[in-house]
């Protein structure tokens, strides 16, 4: 997600109380596009890995295709997942606008 918002230009990044200007805590709008990139993304592997104290520790942990610890090409939070993108896109079907906010 940051580098989607760096890739944005980095709206509503707030520099006043950050400096640094960094995404945590910033509110970023997501189309219907960039759903479609995140579900690429889930499906094929290809969002950052990360785990550490804010993190938590669900992320892939693989190195190839036969060296995966969760069965079928899962992860623990990828049903989850999918279903945040599909019920996002029933919210802008409906003219909603969804976001994407964090906080670490």
């Amino acid at each position: 997600m940051q580098n989607l918002w760096e890739s944005k230009g980095c709206p509503n990044q707030n520099t006043e109380d950050d400096p640094m200007g960094d995404f945590n805590c910033v509110e970023m709008q997501l189309t219907r596009d960039d759903l479609h990139v995140l579900e690429s993304d889930i499906r094929n592997f290809e969002l950052p890995e990360a785990n550490g104290f804010f993190w938590g520790s669900d992320s892939y942990f693989w190195n190839n295709e036969d060296d995966e610890p969760y069965p079928e090409n899962e992860y623990y939070y990828k049903e989850q997942d999918l279903n945040f993108i599909a019920e996002a896109h029933k919210m802008l079907d409906k003219d909603y606008r969804v976001f994407y906010n964090s906080w670490y």
